[in-house]
This record gives structure tokens, C-alpha cells and sequence, in this order.
């Protein structure tokens, strides 16, 4: 009968300490839901801007037309040459970020006529 009443109270015993430690009374609050502001804001169409620098490639010779950011900071960007350009013949040297607030691109054109190259890019402008 000792034996009986010893688990009796060990089995209550643990029941009471699992039920304490529940989650699931409305009092008892925990961190499942946070209602803490956002650290930074949504990303929309309105916060990312396209600004563009032209360049003209002279036959023979090798432009780098940079483009930077007026507001915000760069996370991307691109590089195109005229339309109807001989893009084989006037290579992408080179692409990439300048600094944090800009997009460089560098042509060499080694055809026999002139052409024009742009830098592009994408900004992303602070939450208003």
C-alpha cells in the first residue's frame, strides 16, 4: 500500500508540474505572437528607382559610363549597348557596383563604328 500511495503521489506530482508549465491558458502569455514593429519596411514598386547615364562609345576606343544612386542605395543594375550594335565586337569589360551608391560598366569598341552604351541602375529609396 506505501509503494501504491508513493507512485499515486509522484504521478500527481507530475501531472501538476506539466500543467503549470502549459502554455495554454489565456494568462500566461508567451512570445508565440509578436506585435513588434517591422525593422524595415515592406519592399513596393514605388521604392525601387531606375536612374540611367548614356555614354558614347567612339569606334576604336573604350567608354565606362557610371551611374549612381540620388536617393537610397544601389542593389543592382545592368548594362546595354544600342540597338543594332556589333556586340560581338565590342566586348563587356567590365560590370559591378561602384562604391555602395553606384553601377559602372566598361566597353571596349573595337568595330569601325560608334556606338552608345548605358549603366543602369536600380536603387532602393528609404520608406516615406
Amino acid at each position: 500500500m506505501k509503494t501504491v500511495c508513493a507512485s499515486l503521489f509522484a504521478f500527481v506530482l507530475g501531472l501538476a508540474l506539466v500543467l503549470s508549465c502549459s502554455d495554454d491558458s489565456p494568462g500566461d502569455a508567451d512570445a508565440a505572437v509578436c506585435d513588434c514593429p517591422a525593422a524595415e519596411p515592406p519592399i513596393t514598386a514605388q521604392r525601387l528607382v531606375r536612374e540611367t547615364t548614356m555614354l558614347a562609345i567612339a569606334a576604336g576606343q573604350g567608354a565606362a559610363p557610371t551611374t549612381t544612386c540620388t536617393r537610397g542605395i544601389a542593389i543592382s543594375g545592368l548594362c546595354e549597348l544600342e540597338f543594332g550594335a556589333l556586340d560581338n565586337q565590342i566586348p563587356l569589360i567590365e560590370v559591378g557596383l561602384r562604391d555602395s551608391n553606384g553601377w559602372r560598366c566598361q566597353w571596349f569598341n573595337g568595330s569601325i563604328q560608334a556606338t552608345t552604351g548605358s549603366a543602369t541602375v536600380v536603387c532602393l529609396v528609404p520608406a516615406e
